[in-house]
């Protein structure tokens, strides 16, 4: 069987036989669960993805939901290290996917295969990744780009995580408490919308909301329920 370059797959698509092409070797991989120190909760997908032009395709690739890429290129399954690269004064961690010729972000590949839904969320150019925890030195490559460390969002939703990481959270607190004293039960809060207030549940926060979203998916006003402390 000729084997396809990436333009022609991205044409005419992918045969059964180029998808299985790894599948044995992946099986073996997964026997060795404990050697590559795979826990149960641990799964990986092929990355057969054609979006943005195959720039994520890569059949030899398995990427997991822990961020991790086991790559099947070689002799032996090799778990790929990223490399952290600093640019415009934001870290992000790189593979370098040689199928397509580009360098991809370790943490869209995982949002890619783990978060996308093309019928609800349209064109994954068009979307951004957010990491709820964003401590490099912490974290550690891997964890900080695992699936639940990460939201899909539109580039204004992702605007309005970073206001709020960035002390937004303390503004809005105190708005809720200014509510209290006043004895007020709703409060308008401009250009938040609600999947921002489900992250200050996420982070701990001593705060209950009920949130009306328009059509737009912005907040209109926001019901207070519980005290802050």
């Amino acid at each position: 069987m000729k084997k396809k370059n990436l333009q022609e797959i991205v044409a005419t698509g992918i045969t059964g036989n180029e998808l299985s092409l790894y599948t044995c070797r992946f099986s073996e991989f997964l026997r060795e669960a404990e050697k590559y120190n795979i826990s149960d909760d641990e799964i990986f997908l092929q990355c057969i993805s054609l979006e943005e032009e195959g720039k994520y395709f890569n059949p030899a690739w398995y990427v997991s939901n822990k961020g991790r890429i086991v790559s099947f290129a070689y002799k032996k399954p090799r778990i790929l290290k990223p490399i952290l690269k600093d640019r415009s004064n934001k870290k992000y961690y790189y593979v370098s996917n040689t199928f397509s010729g580009k360098n991809v972000k370790i943490h869209r590949l995982v949002a890619l295969y783990y978060l996308y839904d093309k019928n609800r969320d349209g064109e994954f150019s068009e979307l951004e990744c957010h990491h709820k925890k964003s401590n490099f030195e912490s974290l550690g490559m891997f964890t900080i780009n695992a699936a639940d460390n990460l939201q899909l969002v539109t580039k204004k939703q992702h605007v309005q995580l970073n206001k709020i990481e960035r002390g937004g959270i303390e503004a809005i607190e105190a708005k809720f408490r200014a509510a209290r004293e006043l004895n007020i039960c709703t409060i308008e809060v401009e250009d938040l919308t609600g999947f921002c207030y489900q992250l200050l549940k996420e982070q701990n926060r001593n705060v209950s909301i009920i949130a009306s979203p328009d059509n737009d998916g912005n907040l209109e006003s926001v019901a207070y329920i519980d005290k802050i402390s």
